[in-house]
């Protein structure tokens, strides 16, 4: 089976000028925990994940304690996210966040995701997005 035939057409993507306020309120209105990043020409960037934007939140010193039981002050990561809160999707965009192409198989779309700990991937065309994939959609097949 080939990606083309499972995934998913809308796609909430956000262009790299885009400011990182708005892809916080994209994630918490649409409930998504990762966001795309497309250029001008909607061509694939790379992914915003909740993840990273925490990543990026955390104090420098914070980021060694993390393989610790360590929680940070909620307070000090809000602080640090208001100060980048102007920068644009282009400054935070993860280039490695991993996409598909439409003609691959779903199995190396579900080993992707596996293998980079992620629920779902950009599915590409010629580098152009066309849509985004899922674990949900994978494992929908067993009822459909």
């Amino acid at each position: 089976m080939k990606v083309k035939d499972l995934y998913y057409h809308e796609l909430n993507a956000v262009r790299e000028d885009a400011s990182i306020a708005r892809v916080i309120k994209i994630m918490k209105f649409s409930r998504l925990s990762t966001v795309f990043v497309v250029s001008i020409q909607n061509e694939y960037l790379g992914a915003i994940t909740v993840s990273s934007l925490t990543e990026h939140c955390l104090p420098n010193y914070m980021k060694s304690l993390q393989s610790t039981a360590f929680m940070p002050n909620v307070d000090s990561l809000l602080e640090n996210l208001k100060e980048k809160i102007n920068l644009s999707a282009r400054d935070l965009v993860d280039s490695e966040y991993p996409a598909i192409d439409l003609d691959d198989s779903v199995s190396h779309a579900a080993d992707l995701m596996l293998r980079n700990n992620c629920d779902t991937l950009a599915v590409v065309h010629d580098g152009t997005i066309q849509g985004k994939i899922g674990k949900i959609d994978i494992l929908a097949c067993a009822v459909d």
